[in-house]
């Protein structure tokens, strides 16, 4: 259910596959810690941008496999890359590109995900081979250096169950109803939209009446912990979605959960598969992940939370009425 072929990963256009690059270098921060603010990327694939795609320029060393320094740059082709078109791509009319001589020895990595073909290692090997023959050519063999190809950046994206759902969406065989963390509650200014709210407002929390602000400090904490299940009521129309999204805006507090490790489904849309399928299938792949479910009557919530506070469960659920 949260697999991605290959072939699904070479069906991206150009613009969604540099996103999805940006996407997974922000995922991938959050889960160390860092604010995704330190991955930029934009602009026209086609426009000159000095060959950054993406870069990452992190202030913290990161535990990853993907994002291998605090320095990383990522350059994004949809076509194949054979080993003797790579030294157009590093060099194009015969120059070594500028942002290779802006790197510190020995804190610095270059990147080229290519959606083109799934590779054998042996392909892979020779690529990162060509890359770092023309760095040595130019005098700058302590850059370190990766090649993606369409079956390695699936295998990237397999490990947040958010961009799962986003890769199969842009292919067209979405998982019916099921979201990452989007505009949920419609708003007209879209999810960018700030959450404002009254100072007077006020949310009861296991018998305390706490400010929003406090409320939502509270279930982030919650979410941290081993009670893994957590329901939202009210009155139809109070902005109990509204408030839902609020939880996951990193403008609002500290310890804001990852927006990339959240699924969301309203249970008004009949969502397929059915959540205690989906819930299973993450505990399975022993993914993270905090499941929203709006519009939920209580007897589905209390079934589902049988599952998600079961000993082995790594999955954290929020209910809505």
């Amino acid at each position: 259910m949260f697999e991605v072929a290959a072939s699904e990963v070479q069906q991206l256009d150009d613009s969604d596959l540099r996103e999805l690059i940006a996407r997974l270098c922000k995922a991938k921060l959050e889960k160390n810690g860092i604010s995704p603010k330190y991955v930029t990327w934009g602009g026209e694939q086609t426009a000159p941008d000095g060959g950054e795609d993406v870069t990452v320029e992190s202030p913290a060393k990161l535990i990853s496999d993907y994002i291998p320094h605090k320095h990383t740059v990522f350059q994004v082709k949809k076509e194949p890359l054979i080993p003797s078109k790579i030294e157009k791509e590093m060099k194009p009319k015969g120059k070594i590109r500028s942002f290779f001589n802006s790197f510190s020895d020995g804190e610095c990595a270059y990147i080229i995900a290519s959606s083109g073909k799934s590779l054998t290692k042996q392909s892979v090997h020779a690529r990162v081979a060509k890359m770092n023959e023309i760095l040595a050519q130019n005098q700058l063999p302590n850059i370190e250096t990766d090649f993606l190809c369409s079956r390695k950046i699936a295998d990237w994206v397999e490990t947040f169950p958010s961009l799962v759902v986003w890769v199969k969406n842009k292919c067209g065989v979405s998982l019916s109803g099921w979201r990452s963390y989007d505009n949920w509650s419609n708003h007209r200014l879209g999810v960018d939209a700030e959450y404002v709210v009254d100072a007077k407002s006020r949310i009861e929390y296991r018998g305390n009446l706490e400010t929003i602000e406090n409320g939502i400090s509270l279930i982030r904490e919650r979410l941290k912990s081993t009670d893994k299940s957590l329901r939202i009521i009210g009155k139809s129309g109070v902005g109990k979605t509204r408030f839902l999204q609020a939880i996951f805006d990193e403008r609002i507090g500290d310890n804001t959960p990852s927006t990339y490790q959240v699924l969301y489904a309203d249970m008004g849309g009949a969502p397929s598969p059915m959540p205690v399928q989906v819930i299973e299938a993450l505990i399975k792949a022993k993914r993270s992940v905090v499941v929203v479910l709006d519009n939920c009557s209580s007897s589905d919530h209390k079934r589902i939370t049988e599952i998600c506070t079961h000993a082995k469960s790594t999955v954290s659920l929020i209910t809505v009425e």
